[in-house]
């Protein structure tokens, strides 16, 4: 979720946009956004153009922490998986990835779980 905060334009999203994204039920993102929230992490808010929907949005220590996590989760992946690899499988391995996040994203917006060719 942090990441996908600090992904984000401003380092907000609405809620309902982050369950979507996460294939996450709004009670669990709710649940999630609120432990963030007790540990100054995350805030919530409403957009002025729709007060029904409600943000979630990175707080500096918010940023600050996602940030790092960011760097220490690319550098063991980078360390432990993709150093193993010659370029070639390590290039296999990205368009395997950028095939499958497209699927993903064409599941999210058809609504139909299947995407993909």
């Amino acid at each position: 979720m942090l990441q996908q905060l600090l992904r984000s334009a401003n380092g907000s999203c609405r809620m309902g946009d982050i369950a979507s994204s996460l294939l996450a039920s709004r009670s669990r993102i709710t649940h999630q956004v609120r432990r963030l929230e007790e540990q100054g992490l995350v805030k919530r808010g409403s957009m002025p153009q729709d007060r029904r929907a409600v943000l979630a949005a990175l707080t500096e220590q918010g940023r600050t922490l996602g940030e790092a996590a960011m760097r220490t989760y690319s550098e063991c992946v980078r360390e432990h998986y993709l150093m193993r690899l010659t370029r070639p499988q390590q290039a296999a391995i990205a368009e395997s990835f950028r095939r499958v996040g497209e699927g993903a994203e064409e599941a999210l917006h058809d609504g139909d779980g299947r995407g993909g060719e």
